[in-house]
């Protein structure tokens, strides 16, 4: 630690009383009488009287408070004080769960009520801690092993890996956004039409379960609404082997609203087994003429998969 004093100078200004003596001039008396051809009478000096000069008065300093450190008189007490100070650094835990899925747990004690990031291999979405920096959400993995990082402000992080063999049983897809844009993912399961009980979409998405006992896909909804600039994404996941066979159709659409009317939309289509993802960038119809309410339906993205009955 510096430490700064400041110091202060007092002048103080001494006044020396000057005194005028007489002067006095002795001599040989004789001698000067026989040198000198005649007296010359010297003017009598007067004695000049010292002079009485008061002493200003010296200012007195404004009153001082001490400033006193209390400093650790060892290591013990740094110690105590480091141990009472919060330990800001976030955590995260991944538990494998039935489906291929993880169950993310984050404490980030010193992020309360923050926007943060979640990233696993390609797929990216955003989420929102509660008072005490907490946040528990289920993901898809989309690799095996998974990684997943959670991204905070500031640029603190916390990532974790987990295994999950249960991956190469499935098939999965996954769309992803930014808000304002807006994209749905729906899978058609076995010849079924919209609206019926083979539809897999945000209305109508499943529960996740091990690929030996599924009867069916699931999908998944990652990503918080609220908060600055939302990282939005829809996974869908289906067992490569169900009790029945048959083709499952994939569909992407992007809604016409008045947030996505007049634009483009853009976002990333990530297949699992595949390194990269596929850009997908949508010019949306005009505000106007009626459109409002319909969709816009994405042919040729999303491949189809056929499940083969066990």
């Amino acid at each position: 630690m510096d430490r700064k004093g400041k110091f202060g100078m007092v002048a103080a200004t001494f006044v020396l009383a000057a005194a005028a003596g007489q002067y006095m001039q002795s001599g040989d008396a004789a001698a000067t009488a026989a040198l000198a051809p005649r007296a010359v009478p010297r003017p009598a000096v007067a004695a000049v009287a010292p002079t009485a000069m008061a002493m200003p008065a010296v200012p007195e300093l404004a009153h001082v408070t001490p400033v006193s450190f209390t400093l650790a008189a060892d290591a013990s007490d740094a110690d105590r004080i480091a141990a009472a100070a919060p330990d800001c650094r976030p955590r995260i835990t991944l538990d494998p769960a039935p489906g291929a899925m993880l169950a993310l747990r984050l404490l980030a004690p010193c992020s309360a009520g923050e926007r943060v990031v979640v990233q696993s291999n390609g797929l990216s979405f955003t989420g929102q801690t509660d008072a005490a920096g907490r946040l528990a959400l289920a993901l898809p993995a989309m690799h095996d092993p998974a990684v997943v990082t959670v991204r905070l402000p500031g640029g603190a992080r916390a990532s974790a890996t987990a295994a999950v063999p249960e991956l190469a049983e499935l098939h999965r897809v996954a769309l992803q956004w930014v808000a304002p844009d807006a994209f749905r993912l729906a899978a058609l399961q076995f010849g079924a039409a919209y609206g019926s009980a083979g539809e897999v979409s945000a209305a109508r998405p499943g529960q996740p379960a091990a690929p030996a006992e599924a009867t069916g896909g699931f999908l998944t909804e990652l990503g918080d609404a609220e908060g600055l600039r939302p990282m939005r994404a829809e996974v869908y996941t289906v067992p490569r082997a169900l009790t029945r066979a048959g083709k499952v159709a994939v569909t992407v659409e992007a809604p016409v609203t008045l947030a996505t009317c007049g634009r483009k939309l853009h976002g990333q289509f990530l297949v699992v087994g595949r390194s990269e993802p596929t850009e997908v960038v949508l010019a949306m119809p005009a505000c106007g003429g009626g459109a409002i309410g319909q969709a816009v339906a994405l042919t040729g993205l999303a491949p189809d998969f056929v499940v083969a009955a066990r």
